[in-house]
């Protein structure tokens, strides 16, 4: 099972290519992504925008629109709300329901290996 991180590093390496952004014989650049969390939200950013800027010739806010538009069809509709800052990163934020879902995702793939299900034990 793919985390929320993994599940961003391959949509957004999938848009790189489908929207041109991969020059012949380069590599896609490494989308990393990092995350911030308050009480109430968890947000993922990535700074591919910045890094596809220099080599496209494009802003890293018009790099970002491109890659946001070049996302798969059903990125939306796994949960992930996708916003472009002006600054060009990207920013990812899970629905509670897409939250729910990979949690327990995870506790089925605990149980389906033997593990006792509980989390958080010590």
């Amino acid at each position: 099972m793919r985390s929320f991180q993994q599940t961003l590093q391959h949509n957004l390496s999938a848009a790189v290519i489908s929207a041109g952004l991969d020059a012949e014989g380069s590599k896609v650049p490494r989308t990393s992504t990092y995350y911030r969390s308050s009480a109430t939200s968890l947000v993922y950013r990535s700074a591919i925008a910045l890094s596809l800027s220099a080599r496209s010739g494009l802003s890293p806010l018009q790099v970002a629109q491109v890659l946001v538009a070049s996302l798969p069809d059903e990125f939306d509709s796994d949960g992930l709300g996708v916003r472009v800052l002006s600054s060009g990163w990207i920013e990812f934020v899970p629905s509670d329901g897409a939250i729910a879902f990979w949690l327990q995702e995870i506790l089925s793939s605990v149980e389906g290996t033997g593990g006792d299900g509980e989390m958080g034990r010590g």
